[in-house]
């Protein structure tokens, strides 16, 4: 922990750098949870898909596959509609995962200085 007197003395350029990587680190992570989030979507919508793909049928002596209620019809449009979002899904996180690459080049990565080795525990 850096003292007041020290504080006082710190140059202006000093400052700013210091500022400046806080806010860039902290940029960073938000972004970052951004880009996981819209993974997550996309991954959560192809296990859906696979989910209701399933179309096991009731038992070894059932012909009916999904269960006694299967609808053909809806089935089919609950298929198409995951298809869709899951396009769509993919088309955002593309675009997002892009934006972040180009804003937090891996050459730029901020090092991690929130914990100091005196401060870890």
């Amino acid at each position: 922990m850096t003292s007041f007197k020290e504080r006082l003395g710190a140059t202006g350029k000093n400052v700013l750098d210091a500022r400046a990587t806080n806010v860039a680190e902290m940029t960073q992570i938000e972004a970052s949870n951004v880009v996981a989030s819209y993974k997550t979507k996309v991954l959560r919508l192809q296990n859906q898909i696979e989910n209701h793909a399933d179309l096991a049928v009731e038992s070894t002596h059932s012909l009916r596959p999904a269960g006694k209620e299967f609808d053909p019809k809806a089935w089919v449009d609950s298929q198409i509609e995951y298809q869709k979002q899951l396009r769509v899904a993919k088309i955002e996180y593309n675009l997002i995962k892009k934006w972040y690459d180009e804003m937090f080049p891996a050459a730029e990565e901020v090092v991690d200085s929130v914990v100091d080795d005196e401060e870890a525990v």
